[in-house]
C-alpha cells in the first residue's frame, strides 16, 4: 500500500490514519513524498515507526509509484492518494476476495466522491462489468482497486511517462491478463477539490486517456472526443462545473473524431450520428 503525498499535508493525516486503522496482518505501508516543503515530512516523522516513508524529488505521481512498487515485497498492491481515505475493513475484504478468487488479477469495490471537508457528494460510478467497458470509459474507483504484484509486473507496471491517466491505462493492460473482480460494497472515499489532479488537469487527462484508448483499443469513442472539445472551449472541469453541450463542438467532433479513428471511420460516423438528436435537444433546452 503506497500513499503518494504531493503538497497535500492538510489531508494526509486522514489518509494515513485510514490505512493504519485497517485490521490486517503483514501490511507493508510506505508514504511517498515528492520532496515537498509543506509540512509533510514533519508530519510523517510524528508517526515514528508506524509508517515507512521517503521524501525525494520525482517526475510525478506515476514515477513515484513505479519506483515504490519496484521496491515492494507485497503480493497484493494498491495505492491511496494523500487526499483520499480507505474505509474501515477495506483491506480485510480485499484479502478475502483474492483468497476466494485465485484467478482474479484485480479486485475492486465501490466508493464515494467527497468534498474537501469529507462530506459525501455522490457515489463513484463503478460497474461490475468495468473491465469489459474500459474501451469506452473507466468505471473503476482507483483507491478501491487492488491487484496482484505478479500481474502488475507481467503487464509492465505503471507507465511513468503519464501524469494523469496512468491508473486508467494500467487497468487496460492488467485486464488482459485475467479477471477484474467486482466486490459489492464501498472501500474508499475519493476527495474532489480544485487541487485534485483529475480536475485541475482536465486537458491532460483527456489527451492521455484518448492516446491510451487509441493505443490499446484502436478506437476513441465519441464521448471522449466531444467532451475534450467542450473542455477546450470553456475550460470547465465537468464535475463541479457542469458540462455545457454545444452544437458547434458537436459539429467539430466529426472531423476531430475521424482524424483520431482513421482505421474505423464508419464506426465513428455511426456513433456520431446516433448522438445528433440528443445534442440538438440539449442545445434547444439551453443545457
Amino acid at each position: 500500500m503506497l500513499t503518494p503525498a504531493f503538497r497535500m499535508a492538510r489531508f494526509l493525516p486522514e489518509a494515513v490514519d485510514s490505512v493504519l486503522a485497517q485490521d490486517v496482518q503483514c501490511l507493508e505501508y510506505t508514504v511517498l513524498d515528492g520532496g515537498s516543503d509543506d509540512g509533510t515530512v514533519e508530519l510523517l516523522r510524528s508517526y515514528g515507526t508506524r509508517v515507512s516513508w521517503r521524501s525525494e524529488k520525482d517526475a510525478g505521481a506515476a514515477d513515484a509509484l513505479r519506483r515504490g512498487f519496484a521496491e515492494s515485497n507485497g503480493s497484493i498492491l494498491g495505492w491511496l492518494n494523500a487526499d483520499d481515505i480507505l474505509l474501515p475493513g477495506a483491506l480485510g475484504s480485499v484479502l478475502a476476495a483474492f483468497q476466494a478468487h485465485p484467478g482474479a488479477v484485480a479486485v475492486y469495490s465501490g466508493g464515494w466522491w467527497v468534498e474537501e471537508d469529507g462530506r459525501r457528494l455522490k457515489p463513484y460510478p463503478v460497474s461490475a462489468e468495468a473491465a469489459a467497458q474500459l474501451g469506452r470509459e473507466c468505471l473503476i474507483c482507483q483507491p478501491a482497486c487492488f491487484f496482484r504484484a505478479d500481474a502488475y509486473r507481467a503487464c509492465g507496471g505503471i507507465d511513468a511517462s503519464l501524469r494523469s491517466a496512468f491508473d486508467y491505462e494500467l487497468w487496460m493492460r492488467l485486464s488482459r491478463l485475467g479477471a477484474f473482480l467486482h466486490v459489492p460494497g464501498e472501500w474508499a472515499l475519493s476527495r474532489m477539490h480544485a487541487s485534485n489532479k483529475s480536475l485541475g488537469n482536465r486537458g491532460e487527462v483527456f489527451r492521455e486517456a484518448m492516446e491510451a484508448l487509441d493505443r490499446h483499443y484502436d478506437y476513441v469513442p465519441f464521448q471522449w472526443v466531444y467532451a475534450s472539445l467542450l473542455h477546450e472551449r470553456d475550460n470547465r472541469d465537468q464535475f463541479f462545473e457542469e458540462l455545457r453541450p454545444s452544437l458547434a463542438a458537436y459539429a467539430r467532433s466529426l472531423p476531430a473524431g475521424l482524424l483520431r479513428n482513421r482505421h474505423h471511420p464508419l464506426c465513428y460516423i455511426k456513433e456520431w450520428g446516433s448522438q445528433m438528436s440528443w445534442a440538438g435537444l440539449r442545445r434547444r433546452l439551453g443545457r
